[in-house]
């Protein structure tokens, strides 16, 4: 049971990383469109998921692919725990539900359409697989974290395991005079300031107690 709700959670989050990744690949599309750089390459239709202004989903298919690939890694870097093929999978899935369904059921919401008509007369084009494909690539092409290579022995790992690869020494190594002059002083001041202490409280609090005694804030306040 803790398994399945382990491997739910892990997919839970990929899935949140990688439509994270999404809205900010659709940010920098609409950001390059705007400042018109990387426009270089054939003209890739769809590209964007904007039904209500039709001529800004044509992009060039340099800045589609920038654009996806660095969107992709950077998914792919926050999931590096993960494997590739799962990367690949989750990435693909979630770029060509997000590209192709989100603009479409917004559009259907916004005019007070049926969403099953609106899917059915806008058909997602090559723009939207293509990006899809191209997050799926980036996601896959991140470095794997070397954790996962030390996971491939056998036996079950806990959490909160010691992840330090080399043996520790039979010998510790000596401390050096640094080390040990530092500590003397950490155990002089202690003493010093329980001895401090012992002396504010008995003259501040036990010998207040006791009749007949004045304590000094008394004295001084009956003299003035």
């Amino acid at each position: 049971m803790v398994r399945v709700l382990l491997v739910t959670a892990r997919a839970a989050i990929a899935a949140i990383v990688l439509l994270a990744a999404v809205v900010a690949g659709v940010d920098g599309l609409y950001l390059l469109d705007k400042r018109g750089w990387l426009g270089v390459g054939p003209t890739i239709h769809d590209a964007l998921p904007v039904l209500q202004l039709p001529g800004l989903n044509a992009q060039p298919l340099l800045r589609v692919a920038v654009v996806w690939l660095a969107a992709g890694a950077v998914a792919g870097l926050l999931l590096a725990r993960e494997s590739r093929p799962a990367r690949a999978a989750v990435g693909l899935a979630i770029g060509a539900a997000a590209l192709a369904l989100a603009p479409r059921v917004s559009y259907a919401l916004e005019h007070h359409l049926a969403v099953t008509r609106v899917l059915r007369t806008h058909v997602p084009g090559h723009g939207v697989w293509l990006g899809a494909v191209l997050l799926a690539a980036g996601a896959a092409l991140a470095p794997t974290s070397p954790q996962r290579a030390v996971a491939k022995h056998p036996g079950r790992r806990q959490w909160g395991h010691d992840r330090r690869s080399k043996p520790l020494p039979e010998v510790p190594a000596a401390a050096g005079n640094g080390h040990i002059g530092l500590s003397r002083i950490g155990i002089i001041v202690t003493v010093v300031a329980w001895v401090a202490y012992v002396v504010w409280w008995l003259f501040t609090d036990l010998l207040a107690r006791l009749p007949g005694h004045r304590s000094p804030a008394l004295r001084r306040s009956s003299t003035s």
